[in-house]
C-alpha cells in the first residue's frame, strides 16, 4: 500500500508509547526515526537504522484505513487545537513546487557543469582556448566522463541545502555503493573496446582522468561555497535581531537609579 504522509486520529497506541493517547490528531511525517541512532542524533532522520523512508515502501502507508506507526513517540507530530488539517498536508493554492530559490541553483549548477565539460573538451583540443594536443574523440570522452561524474559529485550536495558536504559523509552506504558502481561503469565504458565500438569513446590517460575528475569536481566546491555564504547571511541575520533585544535592556537600566 502507498502513501508515506498523512493526518490522522490515534486508534491504539502500544504500551511502549508515552507520547500519544487514542484520540489524539497527528501529523504523520515522511520519517520514520527512531530519535536514539547515531543518524537521529545528528538530526539526519532519514537516514535512521530502523526507520527511514520505510512507510509505503516496506510496510503499507497512507493510502489504507489504519495504519501503523512503528517508532510512535518519535515520529508523528501532535496537531494543535484548531488547525486546519488540510493546510498541513497540502501546498497552498498558487504555491510553486519549484521556486525562484530552487530554479536558480538548478541553473547555477547546470551552468557549473556545462562549464567544466566544455572547458576540459577546449583542452583536449589543439587551436582552442588552451591547447590541447588530442584529437576529437579523445576530447568528446574526456568531456562525457567530466559531465558523469559531475552528476556523482552533486549526488553529494543533495543532501542538504546548508550543510556541507563533508558533515557525516560516510552516513548512507547505499548513495556511496551507487556512486562507487556508476564510476566503475564510466571507466569500463572508457576503457573496454567493445565499448568504445557502441560508445564512441577511447581510453583516456592518467592525466585525462586527473583532469575530469578535477573538473567533475567544482560542482561540489561551487555548492559548498553556496552553502558557507548562506550559513553565513543566515547568522548575521539571526544576530541582527538580537540587537534590539540588547538595546532595550540598557534603555531600562536607569529605572533602577543608575545612569547608563
Amino acid at each position: 500500500m502507498l502513501g508515506h504522509e498523512g493526518v490522522g486520529v490515534s486508534d491504539e497506541v502500544g504500551a511502549a508509547v508515552t507520547s500519544f493517547e487514542p484520540g489524539d490528531r497527528m501529523l504523520i511525517s515522511c520519517i520514520t526515526a527512531c530519535g536514539r541512532c547515531e543518524p537521529c542524533r545528528k538530526g539526519m532522520c532519514s537516514h535512521c537504522t530502523t526507520g527511514g523512508w520505510i512507510r509505503g515502501h516496506r510496510f503499507d502507508g497512507t493510502q489504507a484505513e489504519f495504519l501503523r506507526l512503528p517508532h510512535a513517540d518519535t515520529s508523528p507530530y501532535p496537531i494543535l487545537a484548531g488547525a486546519d488539517e488540510e493546510a498541513l498536508v497540502m501546498r497552498q493554492r498558487g504555491s510553486r513546487v519549484i521556486d525562484a530559490r530552487m530554479w536558480s541553483g538548478v541553473i547555477q549548477i547546470g551552468a557549473v557543469m556545462a562549464a567544466a565539460t566544455l572547458l576540459t573538451i577546449d583542452t583536449r583540443l589543439p587551436g582552442g582556448l588552451l591547447e590541447g594536443t588530442r584529437d576529437l574523440t579523445a576530447a568528446r570522452t574526456a568531456g562525457f566522463t567530466v559531465l558523469v561524474f559531475a552528476q556523482l559529485f552533486n549526488c553529494f550536495n543533495a543532501s542538504s541545502d546548508t550543510v556541507s558536504a563533508f558533515s557525516h559523509p560516510f552516513v548512507n552506504g547505499w548513495l556511496w555503493s551507487a556512486v562507487a558502481l556508476s564510476a566503475l561503469l564510466q571507466v569500463a565504458v572508457v576503457n573496454l573496446p567493445f565499448l568504445n565500438t557502441a560508445f564512441g569513446t577511447v581510453p583516456l590517460s592518467s592525466e585525462d582522468w586527473l583532469l575530469c575528475v578535477t573538473m567533475a569536481s567544482s560542482v561540489l566546491w561551487f555548492t559548498e561555497a553556496r552553502k558557507l555564504v548562506g550559513r553565513r547571511r543566515a547568522a548575521t541575520s539571526d544576530a541582527s535581531l538580537v540587537l534590539p533585544l540588547s538595546r532595550t535592556t540598557d534603555q531600562k537600566a536607569p529605572s533602577n537609579g543608575k545612569k547608563s
